[in-house]
């Protein structure tokens, strides 16, 4: 499926795997932060992973300012990624690696573990009914924000009605583990900045190396960019669409799942946002 390129869009669409939602779209105000590492330039980002940025995993590896990967740092603890992932929408990422020690399997008593990433935007503030739904749906869900995402999101609602602290940064070395192990994760809203990162393979926030090292463990991902008319051209954000897309991940964008508004005018739609489209695309 190709991607719909919003008028004066430099290029043609973006091509899209098979069956899977694809196209260019939500809005987003233009009070909208873009998180908190936003320093990036959206040209300079993909060429940030000739840097490494992401790739280094010795222990105290500093990546940003809170970003350290010990053996056990930062991906490790609350971070955990569980095995016995099910689900995907039509073809879910499978890894064929062997299990690696300190992964952990899923006890069969264990209800499936949802982790619901946000982003800094506006939308944000109503993820609490993409929890609610989830939860409907039978999943023990989990929320995690990157740093700007917190300006967005009611931390206390959020963790009384999941159960589970809201996470936003990477723990310190030794800390306990905080959330179980995620068997599958959405990232709605995603904004172009965590997309654009992510694709780079940068994980300077803490849902950054969430997504990275569930990618490399096989887990279903369902990506929601939301952004508005105008950054949803940028030619690197479009790169980054493919990318994410030749690598199996499930990306929810276009017209079709929510049209694109210019900038400062995506607050008055968000009230027709789909939250059920994302869990659909993890069966």
């Amino acid at each position: 499926m190709t991607v719909p390129t919003p008028p004066g869009a430099p290029g043609s669409g973006t091509a899209r795997g098979s069956g899977t939602a694809r196209g260019s779209g939500a809005a987003r105000g233009s009070d909208t932060a873009l998180d908190s590492d936003a320093a990036l330039g959206f040209g300079a980002v993909l060429g940030a992973e000739a840097l490494g940025f992401g790739a280094a995993r010795g222990s105290d590896v500093a990546l940003g300012s809170d970003a350290a990967l010990g053996s056990d740092a930062a991906l490790g603890s609350d971070v955990a990624l569980g095995s016995g992932a099910s689900g995907g929408s039509g073809e879910p990422v499978r890894s064929s690696a062997p299990a690696r020690p300190g992964d952990r399997a899923r006890p069969a008593h264990r209800r499936s573990v949802l982790y619901v990433l946000t982003c800094g935007s506006p939308l944000a503030r109503q993820v609490g009914q993409l929890v609610a739904a989830a939860q409907a749906d039978g999943w023990d869900v989990c929320v995690v924000t990157t740093p700007d995402g917190q300006k967005f999101i009611d931390h206390e609602t959020l963790a009384r009605q999941t159960g589970h602290p809201v996470r936003s940064r990477y723990k310190h070395p030794g800390d306990p583990d905080l959330l179980p192990p995620a068997d599958a994760m959405i990232v709605c809203p995603a904004t172009v900045n965590t997309v654009t990162k992510w694709a780079a393979g940068i994980t300077d926030t803490l849902v950054l190396g969430l997504l990275v090292e569930a990618q490399g463990r096989g887990l279903p991902i369902v990506a929601v960019p939301f952004t508005n008319s105008a950054m949803a051209v940028h030619p690197a954000f479009q790169e980054a669409l493919a990318r994410l897309d030749r690598w199996g991940i499930t990306v929810l964008f276009g017209d079709h799942v929510f049209p694109l508004h210019p900038p400062g005018k995506s607050e008055a739609h968000l009230h027709a946002f789909p939250w059920q489209a994302p869990l659909a695309a993890l069966h």
